[in-house]
């Protein structure tokens, strides 16, 4: 991964636990920026709105589906083993995911 698209997934991570903690509403981006180690300014760089933000969000929730879900499973040719293992990869990506001990601490 670049160093872009890392800087972005840590952002989107920090955005994503500060919007599921606090609410959407209630999430500014100043204390987003500083989750993420930025200052409101650069935080500003990458997205000009909290909207743009959370399309980010969850363009990029969408991407990483497509790539450990779904890409992995293309090939299987049998119809019901194909569903079987598109299940079992999603919910390991869940399982496995940094928000889930946010879940399980009610938070």
């Amino acid at each position: 991964m670049k160093k872009r698209e890392l800087r972005l997934a840590g952002i989107y991570q920090s955005a994503a636990e500060m919007i599921c903690r606090n609410g959407y509403d209630a999430a500014t981006l100043g204390e987003i920026a500083r989750a993420a180690g930025l200052a409101k300014a650069g935080l500003y760089h990458y997205f000009p709105s909290k909207e743009e933000l959370l399309f980010g969000i969850v363009s990029h929730a969408m991407d990483r589906i497509e790539a450990e879900v779904v890409d992995e499973v293309r090939e299987i040719a049998d119809p019901k083993e194909r569903l079987r293992a598109l299940t079992a990869n999603y919910v390991r990506l869940i399982v496995n995911g940094p928000h889930v001990e946010h879940w399980m601490n009610g938070v």
